[in-house]
């Protein structure tokens, strides 16, 4: 993609492109970075950039694996899932959440997003603060749902497959 980018000309020339900062950090490439997307433009996908390892319960696997536990973002990662659960997403739908700790407090924020029978791009967005991360997750999306995301999905997700959109009316 950056070879696309920085070609003079032809078909194939990208005018811009998005990529991860710790890939090309990773790969010593952060000369090319022009900008960085403050979270507040783009959120990213639920768990975006966390690790999950998993062993088995009562292993030495799992003993093994207890200090590389972060709680803190456990805890935003649990609540960036329960959002993604309960609104049935998956990688191919445009659905972002993003959760942080501040103090005692959780934090999430998340979008539902999808093309309107125009062809214009919507989007239903939520907040709110919490301490219990599952539960919070859930807030969330039963907030944006009420609020009209799910024909945005249920769009998003014929779009997906070819089917035609369900009728919420």
């Amino acid at each position: 993609r950056l070879r696309r980018a920085a070609a003079a000309d032809g078909n194939d020339r990208l005018d811009a492109v998005v990529l991860a900062f710790a890939g090309l950090r990773r790969l010593g490439l952060e000369a090319n970075v022009t900008e960085l997307l403050p979270v507040e433009l783009s959120l990213p996908a639920a768990g975006q950039g966390a690790l999950a390892i998993e062993a088995r319960l009562g292993s030495p696997g799992e003993t093994a694996c207890t200090p590389l536990d972060d709680a803190r973002t456990s805890r935003c990662v649990r609540a960036e899932r329960a959002f993604l659960a309960r609104v049935g997403g998956g990688c191919t739908l445009p659905i972002a959440a993003y959760a942080v700790e501040e103090g005692p407090t959780l934090w999430l924020r998340a979008v539902i997003g999808g093309r309107d029978r125009r062809g214009g791009v919507t989007l239903h967005r939520s907040e709110a603060r919490g301490s219990a991360p599952e539960a919070l997750g859930t807030k969330v999306a039963e907030d944006i749902l009420d609020r009209g995301g799910l024909p945005l999905l249920d769009a998003s997700r014929a779009q997906a497959v070819g089917l035609p959109e369900a009728n919420h009316t």
